[in-house]
């Protein structure tokens, strides 16, 4: 709330003291014009083809909707190769509705409020200053659109009107994933890289996520997953879908072990911080709420609330199912 209200003042009084600094500075307005010009420029060639008829109008739109999925495509591209060259292996890819697993299966799905255009999953091969590997490997998605945008716009030059919004779209990008924000169950990057250097247990608790996922990749069944890494995947309870990650790995091996009392508790925190986490995996939550009161605790009446809470067409096939066969 205090980073928002922040925000909120800066984002009003910044325009404010700009027009002020016009008002009061000839030299500062003459900057400002100089600095604008491309800007304005660029805007008034994009609006003269755009009401110049409606074919060009859809031209104009799909060209710059093309130009943002080659920018996002830089992006994940940019994350890839610092991962790689920090050490650590590629899972799955996905730009937009394409996605790329290993080993090399692509399929289309449109990621219903995921909150991120692209996603690039990738695991680390050895821990060994895993910290500041993690910290490089954020950091390559960000720089790649900067990199790009600062050779398009101030090196080459722009020398046409869609280099040229290739550029802003590549800056803006850029620069936006470095602003820490979170928006429900999508982190910036600059939300992980303030976290990784700022707060130690965030940092390890996302860092102890990938190395629990890369033990489920090599087979490794839940109930035999690392207890420390575990331990330190549900240390911290906040509002990020780390919260609920953490505790569902934990939830999943207290089941297997038979350990029904703390994996009632971890339940219950998953579903406690289920909002910061995308709808599908709200439905899954609440598919083994309904199981573990009809398996574990065989309140029926329950489970049956719980299955009605499960819409009747999930994310992932076959929610309601599982949930009605427990009750059964």
């Amino acid at each position: 709330r205090r980073w928002k209200l922040l925000a909120a003042i800066i984002s009003v009084s910044f325009p404010l003291l700009l027009v002020g600094l016009m008002v009061w500075s000839p030299a500062f307005l003459s900057a400002a014009e100089t600095l604008l010009r491309p800007a304005q420029s660029l805007l008034d060639v994009t609006s003269d083809r755009v009401f110049s008829g409606k074919q060009a109008a859809i031209e104009v739109f799909a060209g710059m909707f093309l130009i943002w999925f080659v920018v996002i495509v830089i992006h994940e591209i940019g994350h890839l190769i610092m991962g790689i060259c920090v050490g650590f292996r590629l899972m799955s890819i996905r730009f937009g509705p394409i996605r790329i697993s290993l080993p090399f299966h692509i399929s289309f799905k449109v990621e219903r409020k995921t909150g991120a255009a692209g996603l690039v999953s990738m695991i680390p091969l050895h821990t060994k200053h895993l910290r500041v590997r993690a910290t490089v490997f954020i950091l390559g998605g960000p720089l790649a659109n900067l990199i790009a945008g600062i050779v398009v716009m101030f090196v080459l030059g722009p020398g046409s009107l869609w280099m040229a919004w290739f550029g802003i779209f590549s800056l803006v990008i850029g620069a936006a994933n470095l602003v820490p924000f979170r928006n429900r169950a999508l982190l910036s990057d600059g939300k992980r890289i303030l976290m990784l250097l700022r707060n130690r247990e965030q940092g390890e608790r996302w860092l102890a996520l990938l190395q629990l996922g890369d033990e489920l990749r090599r087979g490794v069944d839940p109930e035999a997953l690392s207890p420390d890494f575990l331990a330190k995947a549900t240390t911290v309870k906040d509002d990020s879908p780390d919260t609920v990650a953490g505790h569902v790995l934990a939830y999943a091996a207290a089941w297997y072990q038979k350990n029904d009392d703390e994996a009632a508790q971890l339940l219950e925190t998953c579903l406690e911080y289920s909002g910061f986490t995308p709808p599908a995996v709200r439905e899954v939550l609440k598919s083994d709420a309904a199981i573990f009161q009809a398996r574990k605790r065989k309140r029926i009446e329950l489970a049956e609330q719980w299955l009605s809470e499960i819409p009747e067409k999930t994310q992932f096939p076959g929610l309601r199912l599982r949930a009605e066969a427990a009750i059964l």
